[in-house]
C-alpha cells in the first residue's frame, strides 16, 4: 500500500540522515503530493530522530503530480488549519525558511513543488527524492544541494523513484541546447555537477596507500607508539633558528587522514562498494581498521602538540562512522527484510536473503553528487 511504502521510506530516510549527515547540515525531501508530505512528516515524527517541517501551497491550490485532486481532502485541510492557521502562505513559508537557516533543531524540509527552484541554503547537504523529476526540473532540484559550505564536501541525492537513470540524458540535452546557443543554457552551469559514488570510492586504495606512506620505515604498524614517534615534534637548529622538522609530516598526516575518512564515509553509504569484486572483505575491513587506528593516533598527537586542525569539522561524522561500522555495535536484524533501496529499480537476480549482514545494513541506491 502507498501508506506502507511511505512509512518504510521514512524509516530508511531518518536512519540514513541521522547516521551520515553532520548535525550542522540540513536536508530536503521532495515528494509527489501534499498528502504524501503530511504522511512523511507523521512517520518521521514517529521515528523521532530529528525535527522536520512541511512547505507547500494552500489546500485550494493544485500541486504535485498526483492524479487525484487533493484540494478537498480533510487530511490536508486539517493540516493547514492546525499548522498555518490564520497566517498567510508567504508568512508561513518565510518563517519555516528562516528557521531552516538559523535553527539547528530544524533539520529537514519536506516539499512538493515549492523551494525546488531558487532556494539556496548552503547547509542543505542531501535531497531525498520521491517524485517524478525530468530535464530542467531535475537539474534545478540537484542545484539545491550543490552550494558550497565549509562542512560539506559534496551534496547527496537519494533516489527512491529511479529517476536518476535519466540524468545522463538530461545533461546531454542540456549540452545540446548550450551548443545551439539557446538562451539561458551555459555548459559551465553543469561542469563537474555530479559523479557516481563508485567513482569516489575507487580512490580508496590510492588514499590508503598515501596515508600509510607517511609512516614508511615503521617496522610494526600496529604499534601506536611507533607511529606516534614519527609525528612527535623534533626540534633542530636551521639557520640559527629552532625548527620542528616533523611539522610538515604532521600536516600531511592530518590532510591525508581527512581525505581518506571522507572517501570511506562515501564508500560505506554505497551498496556498489560492497558489490564491487575489485574490493575484498579483507580490503573493507582493513580500511575501517585503518580509520579507527589512525583517528586514535591523531587524537594522541594533538594532545602531544596542542594542535588544532581543520579535520575537526569532520570529527562528528567520523565518530558516527566508527561507531556504526568499526566499533562493534551489535545490530539486531529483523526476521524479514524490506528492500527499500530497490524502490524505483528494475528487479534483479541478486536476492536480499543472500546479502551479508554488512551489505544489508548499507543497501540503498545513493548516487553521490558533488
Amino acid at each position: 500500500k502507498a501508506d506502507d511504502r511511505i512509512r518504510l521510506i521514512a524509516m530508511d530516510l531518518a536512519t540514513h540522515f541521522d547516521n551520515n549527515i553532520d548535525k550542522d547540515l540540513k536536508g530536503m525531501l521532495a515528494c509527489d503530493s501534499k498528502l504524501s508530505a503530511i504522511r512523511y512528516k507523521r512517520y518521521l515524527d514517529e521515528v523521532g530522530l530529528f525535527e522536520s517541517a512541511i512547505v507547500m501551497s494552500p489546500p485550494d491550490t493544485r500541486e504535485g503530480h498526483t492524479e487525484v485532486d487533493e484540494r478537498k481532502q480533510p487530511e490536508i485541510q486539517d493540516w493547514w488549519k492546525n499548522n498555518v492557521g490564520s497566517q498567510s502562505e508567504d508568512d508561513y513559508t518565510r518563517g519555516v525558511i528562516e528557521r531552516f537557516e538559523k535553527d539547528p533543531d530544524l533539520r529537514l524540509i519536506i516539499v512538493v513543488d515549492k523551494l525546488l527552484t531558487g532556494f539556496d541554503e548552503p547547509k542543505n547537504a542531501v535531497l531525498y527524492i520521491d517524485k517524478p523529476l525530468k530535464q530542467h526540473n531535475l537539474l534545478q532540484a540537484i542545484a539545491r544541494v550543490n552550494r558550497l559550505h565549509d562542512q560539506k564536501k559534496h551534496g547527496l541525492l537519494i533516489d527512491y523513484r529511479g529517476i536518476l537513470a535519466e540524468l545522463d540524458t538530461t545533461l546531454a540535452r542540456y549540452d545540446e541546447l548550450a551548443a545551439e546557443n539557446v538562451g539561458g543554457y551555459d555548459p559551465k552551469d553543469i561542469a563537474g555537477l555530479y559523479s557516481q559514488m563508485s567513482t569516489e570510492y575507487r580512490e580508496l586504495p590510492a588514499l590508503h596507500k598515501a596515508l600509510w606512506a607517511i609512516f614508511d620505515g615503521v617496522k610494526n604498524r600496529s604499534d601506536l607508539q611507533q607511529l606516534r614517534a614519527v609525528l612527535m615534534p623534533r626540534m633542530v637548529e636551521e639557520h640559527g633558528q629552532m625548527v620542528d622538522v616533523n611539522l610538515k609530516r604532521r600536516d600531511d598526516f592530518y590532510e591525508a587522514l581527512t581525505k581518506f575518512a571522507a572517501c570511506l564515509k562515501v564508500a560505506l553509504q554505497s551498496v556498489a562498494f560492497f558489490e564491487d569484486t575489485s574490493f575484498t572483505e579483507k580490503d573493507r575491513a582493513t580500511y575501517k581498521e585503518t580509520l579507527k587506528q589512525l583517528t586514535s593516533l591523531r587524537q594522541m598527537v594533538m594532545q602531544d602538540t596542542g594542535e588544532k586542525v581543520d579535520f575537526d569539522q569532520y570529527a562528528e561524522q567520523v565518530k558516527k562512522l566508527l561507531d556504526r561500522h568499526v566499533a562493534g555495535v551489535k545490530v539486531h536484524e529483523s526476521e524479514g527484510l524490506y528492500a527499500v533501496g530497490k524502490m524505483g529499480q528494475k528487479p534483479e537476480d541478486n536476492e536480499p536473503e543472500t546479502w551479508s549482514e554488512e551489505k544489508t545494513r548499507n543497501e540503498r541506491w545513493s548516487p553521490f553528487f558533488g
